[in-house]
């Protein structure tokens, strides 16, 4: 198929995993994205502000991440059932965990776009939010995060780039490379790109390899990143990487922002016309070889007729 945005693979079955699959992962956070693009700037236009707020503990190496995510995510509901942030005019929020693998072992942490209303203090609130996660956290079963980097509370720019920004490192597409996701030097972070370091070559004060960069290296036959990604696949299954509030969701659905599962938006087409069609026997093939990006790249470089002499070359040379 070729659409808007390019050409793309149509009719294959999905899993619609938003963690464990490159494919799925990719199709769902990029259209996660856009809901939250679309929903920042209506918020803004109704004269809204947006808050962008970073939640962390401390953890080592010796915690499994089983250990860590479910405490992680008991700790975000406690805070949010705090008087203290019930009282605040918090009207909703976008919320997306992240997780990363470094020196000191599994890193969950959150990433939360708030939706306020009326002027915040934004250093009494961050103390706040700080003393009040730090309790959260412990009463969970996790180590004591930092008083002054368990909680990172930020401004965000009242403008459409910035949303559009925000919307992209929320939902950011774990196998990119980086390019052109940045959200400015406020609210960049390290962890918005992938590290193109192995598991085996990880060393203290280095960057945290992303779930993608963990399988890269289990691809290439490490074995503990192998057990890792098994690990993290374990703990990840069913839980939900990118959503919203009730109140949030009811806004986009009152203005036409529909949210559909993480499956739903794995198998929803995009508009395109049909332009190249091969068997599943085919496609099978030329995918297990490595070619299946290729083809794609072909057909927006050079048209469907290039792409499929291409395919009939490949195939020649890969089917069965």
């Amino acid at each position: 198929m070729h659409g808007p945005e390019g050409a793309y693979w149509a009719g294959l079955q999905t899993c619609g995993s938003i963690h464990a699959c490159p494919v799925c992962s990719a199709i769902i956070r990029t259209r996660r994205a856009l809901m939250i693009e679309a929903s920042a700037r209506l918020w803004l236009s109704l004269g809204g502000r947006l808050l962008f707020l970073t939640l962390t503990t401390s953890h080592d190496r010796r915690e499994a991440l089983t250990d860590l995510y479910g405490p992680i995510t008991a700790a975000w509901r406690s805070l949010q059932a705090h008087r203290w942030w019930r009282e605040q005019s918090i009207f909703g929020f976008w919320r997306s965990t992240e997780i990363t693998y470094g020196y000191s072992g599994w890193h969950p942490h959150l990433h939360v776009l708030l939706f306020v209303e009326g002027d915040w203090d934004l250093a009494e609130a961050g103390r706040e939010i700080g003393g009040r996660w730090r309790l959260a956290a412990q009463r969970s079963g996790l180590s004591s995060p930092s008083l002054t980097r368990g909680a990172r509370l930020q401004p965000v720019t009242a403008t459409a780039g910035a949303a559009d920004e925000l919307a992209r490192y929320l939902s950011k597409v774990l196998d990119d490379q980086g390019d052109g996701w940045g959200v400015g030097a406020e609210l960049a972070r390290a962890d918005a790109k992938r590290s193109g370091m192995s598991l085996s070559g990880l060393r203290r004060g280095a960057k945290g390899l992303s779930p993608m960069d963990l399988l890269e290296s289990a691809a290439d036959g490490e074995a503990l990143a192998v057990r890792r990604w098994h690990e993290y696949e374990q703990a990840t299954k069913g839980r939900r990487a990118v959503e919203a509030s009730r109140s949030v969701n009811r806004l986009c659905r009152d203005n036409g922002i529909q949210d559909k599962t993480d499956e739903e938006l794995a198998v929803e087409q995009q508009d395109g016309d049909l332009v190249l069609t091969l068997s599943g026997a085919m496609y099978r093939a030329i995918a297990l070889a490595g070619y299946a990006a290729e083809v794609l790249n072909v057909e927006e470089t050079d048209g469907p007729v290039a792409a499929l002499g291409f395919v009939q070359a490949l195939l020649r040379v890969v089917a069965p």
